[in-house]
């Protein structure tokens, strides 16, 4: 009996979520693979989290009722946030993400730079150069 409480309990609280469903695209169009993205509940201040798939495409599932901001912070593009996306119980919403590289996809000084200047770089290794001749 025990098991069946704790059964519908799950249940009723399965039911009172939603998910967060979409396509991570660039300026061009053109899908954005592997973007992290952060679903924080505004009331909770909760943070459910997933990252898209090589065409894009993502889901966050099993997200409580409520309102939420969609962030995307990925190296290469312009931070994203949207606020006030609503989540209702047993529903998925369709929200589409567009970034925006750094320099709006124009060639020259654009997004490739930028990930090599902000990129981790290794420490040289060896003796430290001498200045004894002054």
């Amino acid at each position: 009996m025990r098991f069946i409480g704790l059964f519908l309990l799950a249940s009723a609280a399965f039911a009172q979520s939603g998910a967060i469903s979409g396509k991570v695209v660039n300026l061009p169009g053109e899908p954005v693979p592997n973007a992290p993205i952060a679903a924080t509940n505004v009331a909770t201040k909760a943070v459910y989290k997933s990252t898209s798939s090589d065409k894009g495409l993502y889901t966050v599932a099993n997200v409580p009722a409520g309102s939420y901001e969609i962030s995307v912070a990925l190296l290469g593009y312009n931070p994203f946030a949207q606020k006030d996306v609503t989540v209702t119980a047993a529903k998925t919403v369709q929200f589409d993400i567009r970034l925006t590289d750094y320099q709006f996809d124009t060639l020259g000084d654009g997004r490739e730079f930028r990930i090599d200047l902000y990129s981790p770089h290794p420490t040289p290794s060896g003796p430290s150069p001498s200045v004894s001749n002054w």
